[in-house]
């Protein structure tokens, strides 16, 4: 049973649902009967410009259809995914993740790279500083012993060497200053 379009109904039930969803485009829309082929109803709903020539699209035919019921924004380009070929979708999404994934990598491979300097700083520094200070245990041990006073050239070279190994002692502090400064200053 086929029963006939309200014209004005139309008209107002669109008005009011892109009133509703605040679409301020100029909207075309129209109803097109299928057996006649041709349009049955159309109008064209100015919001900003200068109403223009309303362009009529060949519509295809679909068994059991009465009308098509077709709704244009021509001043409003859509682009959407279903306008786009899936392979640009495809290939963007990769190239997305590929440089996600490369991103990752060169981060990883920094902190690698950062972790192993540090490891190996660590293991030089305290080899650096645990000589010293085993040799100044040792020869404050020999000091200790009272008999060391009555041989005043062995406390001499003891004490020499206790002065030596302060002095590499303070190198390596330095050392680490500089490099703490050479980092700031980056």
């Amino acid at each position: 049973m086929r029963s006939e379009i309200d014209a004005a109904l139309l008209d107002h039930y669109l008005k009011t649902t892109f009133d509703y969803f605040n679409i301020n485009q100029d909207v075309e829309y129209g109803i097109y009967g299928c057996e006649t082929n041709e349009m049955v109803y159309c109008n064209y709903i100015q919001k900003n410009k200068p109403q223009q020539e309303i362009t009529l699209i060949e519509l295809p035919k679909f068994e059991g259809l009465d009308y098509y019921f077709t709704v244009t924004f021509p001043h409003f380009a859509i682009v959407s995914l279903n306008n786009m070929p899936m392979w640009i979708v495809t290939s963007i999404v990769l190239i997305i993740v590929v440089l996600f994934i490369l991103y990752a990598l060169f981060i990883v491979f920094t902190q690698k790279s950062i972790t192993g300097v540090q490891r190996d700083f660590i293991n030089n520094m305290t080899h650096e500083f645990k000589t010293p200070i085993s040799t100044i245990s040792v020869i404050q041990q020999v000091i200790s012993d009272p008999e060391i006073v009555k041989t005043p050239q062995r406390l001499n070279t003891y004490t020499k060497i206790i002065g030596d190994e302060i002095g590499r002692l303070n190198e390596q502090v330095e050392k680490i200053l500089n490099i703490t400064r050479l980092e700031k200053g980056k």
